[in-house]
C-alpha cells in the first residue's frame, strides 16, 4: 500500500492528503488534524496536507485515515514523484517554518528554565519541566527530515538545560 521513500533527502517522496470531512462531527475533524500535525504533516491549504513518506510518519497517516472514516469522511492519499521539485520545495518550506517555530519555543523554554535555576526557584521542581523539554525535543528531532540547524540548536539547548541544578524547589 505504501510507496517506498528513497533514503536520500533530495529524492524524498511526500504524501499529499486530501481530507474530505463534510458533515463529520468536530471531534473527528480535530482528531484527523491532530494526528497529521503531531505526526509531522503540514497544512498546504484548506483540507490539503503534505507529510514526508517515511516509516515514522506513516502511523500518523494511518491514524488520520481511521479517524476520517470513523467520522464518515475519507482521505485521498497521493505520493509525489521526485520530478516534482517545485511542490517538494513548498512542502519543505512549510515544514521548515513549523519546525523552526517549535524549536524556537523549546529554546525559549530552556532559557526560562535556566533563569529559574539561577534564581534558585522552579515551579514545583525543574525536573518535570526538563523531562517535558526532553520529550518535546526528541519528537521535534524525529520530525526533522530536512536537517534544520535550529532543531540541532534546540537539542543542544535542552542538553545544556539537563546540566542545571536539579534540586531546585520553590521556597515560600
Amino acid at each position: 500500500m505504501w510507496p517506498t521513500a528513497p533514503d536520500k533527502l533530495g529524492s524524498m517522496t511526500w504524501l499529499v492528503l486530501i481530507v474530505r470531512l463534510r458533515g463529520a462531527a468536530p471531534r473527528y475533524r480535530r482528531r484527523v488534524y491532530a494526528a497529521l500535525a503531531d505526526g509531522g504533516g503540514v497544512a498546504v491549504s484548506g483540507g490539503v496536507w503534505a507529510i514526508p513518506d517515511t516509516v515514522m510518519h506513516r502511523p500518523a497517516v494511518d491514524a488520520a485515515v481511521r479517524h476520517a472514516l470513523a467520522g464518515g469522511g475519507d482521505i485521498v492519499v497521493m505520493a509525489t514523484t521526485t520530478d516534482n521539485g517545485a511542490s517538494h520545495e513548498v512542502f519543505e518550506v512549510k515544514l521548515s517554518e513549523r519546525l523552526t517555530a517549535e524549536a524556537e519555543a523549546i529554546t525559549g523554554r530552556c532559557t526560562g528554565l535556566a533563569a529559574a535555576a539561577a534564581a534558585g526557584c522552579g515551579r514545583g521542581g525543574l525536573s518535570t519541566d526538563l523531562h517535558a523539554l526532553q520529550r518535546d525535543v526528541r519528537r521535534l528531532a524525529r520530525l526533522d527530515v530536512i536537517g534544520l540547524e535550529v532543531v540541532a540548536s534546540a537539542e543542544a539547548a535542552v542538553a545544556r538545560a539537563g546540566n542545571l541544578p536539579a534540586a531546585c524547589e520553590c521556597r515560600v
